[in-house]
């Protein structure tokens, strides 16, 4: 058969016999296929992946005070500082409001980004709270972080 340009031919019987015969093996999937052949890549990917996902979320429920005294704690190092001189940065928004402290606080301690020690107490940051401000500090501008309110 002929038109427009393009032609068609229909096989005989003896030559659809053979293509119904002959079995056409699938491709594995390349997805499982990696997974199976890189399973600690994997984990790593998967573990980037949720804790960017994780990061975003908690960026949008954060204050940026908060932000700020993760900031200050990092560059406190390990010894961190004490529990009653992170009131200040509390103190910047909070003085008329009904969050306490404790709270304001224990936001960070919940989601692992702080750490209290010691008697008085202090306040580190963990490695997960070191990794948090790594990675909203790769994806954003300074200027944005601290236009963040509170």
């Amino acid at each position: 058969m002929q038109a427009y340009g393009v032609s068609l031919e229909v096989a005989g019987e003896q030559q659809k016999a053979s293509v119904t015969e002959t079995h056409i093996a699938r491709p594995e999937n390349v997805i499982e296929s990696y997974i199976r052949n890189n399973p600690k890549e994997v984990v790593m990917e998967f573990q980037r992946a949720y804790n960017a996902y994780f990061f975003e979320r908690t960026l949008n429920a954060i204050f940026g005070s908060q932000l700020r005294l993760l900031k200050h704690l990092l560059v406190k190092g390990d010894e961190g500082d004490s529990y009653a001189a992170l009131h200040s940065f509390y103190a910047e928004y909070w003085d008329s409001t009904n969050l306490e402290f404790a709270h304001y606080l224990g936001f960070l301690k919940q989601f692992n980004f702080i750490r209290y020690e010691g008697d008085p107490m202090r306040v580190c940051i963990t490695p997960y709270g070191t990794d948090f401000r790594s990675y909203i500090k790769s994806q954003y501008a300074e200027s944005f972080l601290s236009a963040k309110p509170y």
